[in-house]
């Protein structure tokens, strides 16, 4: 795409520089909001959801983590866990986070319905015998849908400010890029393809979610592409297709949660 008259011109080396930022702000945003609201949070509503049930209390749930017990072995479980689920919400957040409107507090809000769409299922599966033994209370269902909306929220927020502290690219040194370029590096190596397989896997509409959300990040690319043309913004007819392509991801994701929903409430 040419730039037009009226468009801000940027160079390759600034496009290439801004974009490896981004990148790897949405990675290390991901990977905070995977340990402290997945992995502590998780300890959270793992005891929470011991008060609410109390007969399961001191079960062991399908992971091996004692319900209502805390431990430093299981604690260390669940901050791993959380690093772990931080580094796919960072690949995931790099492919849409630019779509999502807003800023500060009222895009992280935006967020919400978004991670919750796409990170419930993973979180909340139906035929998981955690769902039994915690007698498929609602509340405990509640909780853990709170808890994916959370990693929403503070991933989104945490990118905000993470914006405002990392060094920019324009007279930064080399080593400020090189790194930016090796976190870019560790998440398409590692975790991008373990993501695109699993969101094309499954039943529709999961595999069809899957194709919206890659839609998604197509616009993501198309994005990078034209500002390596010198733009600095995407065009209205490019942002148009992303967020309606995301809107079609919260569509469909919300669907497919809402069957696993009712699952694990024993109501199917």
């Amino acid at each position: 795409m040419t730039p037009g008259p009226n468009d801000t011109v940027v160079t390759v080396g600034e496009g290439v520089g801004v974009t490896l930022r981004e990148i790897a702000r949405g990675g290390i945003a991901g990977a905070i909001a995977g340990a402290i609201v997945a992995g502590v949070g998780g300890r959270v509503v793992m005891r929470l959801a011991a008060l609410a049930v109390p007969a399961a209390a001191g079960r062991a749930t399908e992971n091996g983590n004692v319900i209502g017990t805390i431990t430093p072995a299981g604690s260390l479980r669940l901050v791993a866990f959380g690093l772990v689920t931080g580094l796919f919400v960072g690949v995931f957040w790099v492919a849409v986070a630019r779509w999502v409107p807003g800023t500060g507090v009222r895009r992280a809000l935006a967020t919400m319905p978004i991670a919750v769409a796409v990170g419930g299922v993973g979180l909340i599966e139906g035929a998981n015998p955690d769902f039994r033994v915690l007698r498929h209370d609602p509340l405990v269902v509640a909780l853990l849908l709170g808890l994916v909306a959370a990693v929403g929220f503070v991933v989104a927020l945490v990118d905000d400010l993470l914006d405002r502290w990392l060094p920019q690219v324009a007279g930064s040194r080399r080593g400020v890029i090189a790194t930016y370029a090796a976190l870019t590096g560790v998440g398409a190596v590692f975790t991008l393809p373990i993501l695109v397989g699993g969101l094309f896997a499954g039943d529709p509409p999961r595999a069809v979610m899957g194709i919206a959300l890659a839609v998604t990040g197509a616009a993501t690319l198309v994005w990078w592409r034209w500002r390596l043309d010198g733009l600095a913004a995407p065009s209205e007819r490019l942002t148009l297709i992303a967020r309606l392509s995301l809107v079609a991801v919260v569509v469909l994701g919300t669907i497919d949660l809402a069957r696993e929903v009712r699952e694990a409430l024993g109501l199917a």
